[in-house]
């Protein structure tokens, strides 16, 4: 359940005739405090999430745990799934309400994952794919670097040709 404040979710679980045994102050994060999600940031997110499953550890005190993290990407991504994994919606539903940090795969797979139930399995898949993809951007960045660089010397010489040609009418 997510409440303002202790006082208010102690009052609405004993509206339901419920007792609060332990309640956690989850930080919240502003509309401009959004951080940028990078894939190595969901590659690392990934692995936390196998270790959570790997481990034994309950995933949502694993979650709980990383809010707290000082990496403001991993804070932020685990701090959105809790909100919705303690209020009961699945992990995949969950990520399919953040389409926009979470890609289409990674969604697909949790939600295969949890009917069938191998949940360390694929997390380490989906940190394999992951990895390939960055080392794939990676790649292709170092592959455009160096015609870059030969195509902005040509264009800055050709402009230099160009300026002393214009100089040499000035001349006369």
């Amino acid at each position: 359940m997510t409440a303002e404040s202790e006082f208010e979710s102690e009052n609405l679980l004993r509206e339901q005739g419920l007792i609060l045994v332990d309640a956690y102050k989850v930080n919240s994060i502003d509309f401009f405090g959004i951080p940028k999600i990078k894939l190595e940031h969901l590659f690392e997110f990934t692995y936390y999430l196998q270790l959570f499953f790997s481990s034994g550890l309950p995933f949502v005190l694993g979650l709980l745990s990383l809010t707290n993290q000082k990496n403001k990407p991993i804070s932020y991504l685990s701090e959105i799934v809790y909100k919705d994994v303690s209020s009961g919606l699945s992990l995949s539903s969950s990520m399919e309400k953040n389409k926009k940090i979470f890609p289409d795969f990674y969604i697909q797979m949790i939600r295969a994952v949890e009917k069938s139930g191998n949940m360390d399995k694929v997390f380490g898949d989906i940190m394999e794919y992951i990895n390939w993809q960055i080392e794939l951007r990676k790649t292709i960045r170092n592959a455009i670097f160096y015609p870059l660089m030969v195509l902005t010397a040509l264009v800055g010489l050709k402009l230099f040709f160009l300026f002393l040609w214009f100089q040499s009418f000035r001349r006369y």
